[in-house]
């Protein structure tokens, strides 16, 4: 009894810590628990969360899109040095890599690069995760401007963290 009560405790703590429920996407491959004040703009089978708006002069709101490729067969390791190590350089205007990583969430291996770019005369800071499951690629990009990026991070970094594949 008194363990069913500790796993109700945790289960809903996990709620309020958040603030919201898990949110899957239109075919349930997936779900994430947005942070509290992030507004859903879902779409077709991707997830996309936005900060609300900050104000007026708050002209880029922070985002997070979740969205399904094939994998044709590569692995994470194939699809990183593709993606990020090839493309991303010419993809984005002034690329600078800020940092790289990998994460365990869920079982899963994520592999992560923190950069700079530069788009519309604004300076961004952004976030991508890799994750390949079942022949399927599961790109993370969480967007954000240059100046906005430290105070929203940990918001990142906490959605990502709450990420399931089914």
């Amino acid at each position: 009894m008194r363990s069913i009560f500790l796993i109700f405790l945790l289960l809903v703590s996990g709620v309020f810590a958040y603030g919201q429920q898990r949110v899957f996407n239109s075919n349930n491959k997936f779900s994430i628990i947005p942070i509290e004040n992030w507004e859903n703009h879902s779409e077709d089978s991707s997830l996309v969360f936005s900060q609300s708006s900050q104000g007026a002069l708050d002209l880029y709101s922070e985002n997070i899109q979740i969205a399904t490729f094939p994998a044709d067969g590569k692995t994470l390791d194939e699809i990183w040095n593709s993606w990020v190590i090839e493309d991303f350089p010419n993809s984005f205007n002034n690329y600078e890599v800020m940092g790289t990583g990998v994460l365990i969430i869920n079982d899963k291996t994520v592999r992560w690069v923190d950069f700079k770019n530069r788009d519309f005369n604004f300076n961004f800071r952004d976030l991508a995760f890799l994750i390949v499951d079942n022949d399927v690629l599961y790109y993370i990009i969480c967007l954000s401007l240059e100046m906005d990026f430290e105070k929203t991070k940990n918001d990142f970094f906490k959605m990502i963290n709450t990420l399931e594949i089914y």
